[in-house]
């Protein structure tokens, strides 16, 4: 048995499916990331009973290699809306995809060192 607490994020989705890890003894803590994009509530929910499931609302294209950039994009996309007191935007992958490529791509060539 080691002293370290296990903390296991992603996949997690019910309530019963985390208190059962718990309960289990195979993890010591819960995280909730990307969920917590969606709904910034959810713990408090989870914890007073309710009956939710943590939802994962990434818009996908159907192209791997698209999807994973958007992945990344929209949820950093998602935090910095919810850091300037907007909510979350349920829109499609185009707009996300269209945000990325105008910021990262003029990023690329701004100069980064003097």
């Amino acid at each position: 048995m080691s002293d370290v607490a296990l903390m296991v994020t992603g996949g997690f989705a019910t309530r019963d499916g985390m208190e059962e890890a718990l309960r289990s003894g195979a993890l010591d803590v819960v995280g909730l990331g990307r969920p917590l994009i969606v709904d910034p509530a959810l713990p408090a929910r989870l914890l007073d009973g309710d009956d939710v499931r943590a939802e994962r609302l990434c818009p996908k294209t159907g192209v791997r290699l698209a999807d994973s950039l958007l992945e990344i994009q929209w949820h950093t996309r998602q935090m910095h809306r919810i850091a300037a007191g907007k909510p979350v935007d349920r829109r499609g992958a185009l707009p996300t995809l269209v945000q990325a490529g105008l910021s990262d791509g003029l990023n690329a060539f701004r100069r980064v060192r003097a």
